[in-house]
């Protein structure tokens, strides 16, 4: 019945799209005259452009194990693009070069097989946004189609009329995905495939004979482990779909590894020998705490990490970040998700540049830094946490090789991290460690074992997607699969700097196309934030909301919002006299 369920998704979305297409024609032809039609043969001068850029860098690239791994990685990639579609795996040490390599494999594999269209599927928009521009450095500005709540046109704004002249080419790409390269989230790729909005479905038929790349594949939310394996399955056997799992930390999506019986069958493994491809980057040594049961005070913390002159320190909570920021020296970077993406990318830019210049350089992180974040410490210090959240966090130590070898210490923490997986995850990585004091975290066998022994500790589908699939009632799947969990938060906007102002002043007086456009730019300063906190904040009047779908800083209490920390949602809420100052 499930697999009925989902042939009526695709059917609905070719119709929706077709119904779409054809008002379109009738009644805005210069919005249809603006659509790019994806060119099938483009994909070949797409793979040419990229092997001209990988050969510019490989020209310049100094001899060193990182780049030798990098080659050895490509020259694997595009040998397997000419095994059959399927399912595949990826799995690479980070830094080893999986960007590129995988965007050439799938170019390879998808023109091999007269696949349409290659889709990049990465967990957060801040690392779509740097690879999306690597992908537009090495194939060109304009052959990259992001789609993701930066660039979202999935919602429609009062007063939006059918007729535009100013629909970006991208824009309406990013409608049906009738492109040749697309880039967009873990969210937005599996919301749709279970989503009951039209405009959501509308994309679903053009997955179909694609290769479709994930990043960071162990991020899938376990509690919709089932349903996410169970269609992609679907898709590989009956809609031509190449899937490409990559990580460093390979989950256990094979079949045989699920307690329920539900998995990908046939995953090939593109690297011949992952094995060796880690031994070649064994950059850091691993210090595991002496005692798991005793905690590390915030104050001891505070000073052995202040001892080195760059350092990465990432713990559970943000407070956790910022009381240990607040004990380090003062020129100590801190960075949280309190904190909005302009912020957050103008500190990160500081820390790189600081870094490259051997300078001091003491951060202080969330779990943020971790996934796909170009940085490289000489040591970083954890506290204890998943097997998968530890290896990711090890691999901002020494990413390079400049060193012969970096630190990465393991701490216990005062505080656990927070609950649900993650903290299932921390529980799980403290029995293995307890049961082999000397475990191996830079040995790709060890996490399949890790992810495997999660999976039987809880549940493929909490959430009971498959029992509403099963009944076909697709109002209720929709409800039930969100791939993001935490959908309680709320949106704030921050009036971070001027540019940040302008699209708010946008925002309000604009209609349709100018709107969306004012909208998407307020995308990069928006913070998530809970309900207590937008109570408090009411409060003190120190936020006001706007329209249905998020709420805005005041400038009254700007000083609530700290260039260092991010948003002070605690204590002192009163507005800043300067701001009462007409």
């Amino acid at each position: 019945m499930r697999r009925c369920e989902f042939w009526i998704r695709m059917l609905y979305s070719a119709l929706v799209d077709a119904d779409f297409l054809d008002t379109e024609q009738a009644l805005s032809h210069g919005k249809a005259e603006s659509r790019v039609k994806n060119e099938k043969d483009g994909l070949s001068g797409y793979l040419q452009a990229l092997e001209n850029h990988i050969d510019r860098i490989s020209s310049r690239a100094q001899a060193s194990e990182v780049n030798k791994v990098r080659a050895a990685v490509l020259t694997a990639c595009r040998s397997a693009a000419d095994m059959p579609p399927g399912a595949f795996s990826l799995t690479v040490p980070t830094g080893g070069g999986k960007t590129l390599s995988s965007m050439d494999f799938a170019l390879r594999h998808a023109i091999k097989y007269g696949l349409h269209r290659v889709i990049v599927v990465i967990p957060y928009t801040s690392i779509i946004e740097q690879n999306a521009e690597v992908y537009r450095d090495a194939i060109g500005p304009d052959a990259v189609i992001e789609h993701h709540s930066n660039r979202d046109t999935g919602i429609k704004e009062k007063g939006d009329e059918l007729e535009s002249v100013n629909y970006s080419p991208h824009e309406l790409a990013c409608e049906n995905w009738d492109a040749s390269i697309i880039v967009t989230t873990s969210a937005q790729f599996f919301d749709s495939l279970f989503s009951n909005r039209s405009s959501s479905c509308r994309k679903l038929h053009n997955i179909a004979r694609s290769v479709v790349i994930f990043d960071e594949v162990q991020t899938f939310p376990a509690g919709l482990r089932n349903p996410i394996l169970e269609v992609l399955q679907e898709l590989i056997d009956h809609y031509s779909v190449s899937a490409v799992f990559c990580t460093a930390t390979q989950p256990a999506l094979r079949k045989e590894e699920s307690k329920e019986g539900i998995g990908v069958r046939n995953i090939r493994e593109i690297i011949p020998d992952p094995k060796s491809i880690f031994d070649s980057l064994r950059r850091v040594k691993v210090q595991w705490p002496e005692n798991l049961d005793q905690p590390v005070s915030v104050e001891i913390l505070a000073q052995r990490a202040s001892v080195h002159k760059q350092v990465l320190v990432v713990v559970h909570r943000r407070e956790d970040a910022r009381k240990l920021a607040e004990l380090m020296p003062s020129d100590t970077y801190h960075l949280s998700a309190l904190m909005c993406p302009v912020h957050r990318s103008k500190v990160l830019n500081e820390i790189r540049e600081r870094l490259k210049g051997k300078e001091s350089c003491r951060v202080v992180s969330t779990q943020l830094v971790e996934a796909g974040v170009d940085v490289d410490f000489p040591v970083v210090m954890r506290a204890m946490a998943g097997l998968d959240s530890l290896a990711q966090a090890a691999g901002r130590c020494n990413r390079e090789g400049k060193l012969r070898t970096g630190l990465f210490e393991v701490f216990v923490a005062e505080t656990a991290p927070p609950q649900g997986i993650l903290r299932t995850a921390f529980g799980q990585a403290k029995a293995l460690l307890s049961e082999n004091p000397s475990l191996d975290l830079q040995d790709p066998a060890v996490f399949p074992r890790f992810f495997k022994q999660l999976n039987q500790v809880t549940s493929g589908d909490s959430r009971r997607v498959q029992e509403a699939r099963s009944s076909l009632s697709f109002a209720t799947t929709a409800d039930r699969f969100e791939f993001i969990e935490d959908q309680s938060s709320i949106p704030l906007i921050i009036p971070f700097d001027e540019n940040a102002s302008d699209a708010l002043r946008r925002y309000k007086t604009a209609v349709g196309y100018q709107r969306r456009e004012a909208r998407r730019a307020l995308q990069r300063y928006t913070i998530n934030i809970y309900p207590q906190d937008v109570q408090g904040l009411q409060a003190a009047g120190a936020i006001e909301q706007c329209g249905d779908y998020f709420y805005i800083l005041n400038e009254t209490h700007k000083n609530i919002y700290n260039r260092k920390y991010g948003l002070l949602a605690k204590g002192d809420l009163s507005a800043d006299p300067a701001g009462l100052i007409l």
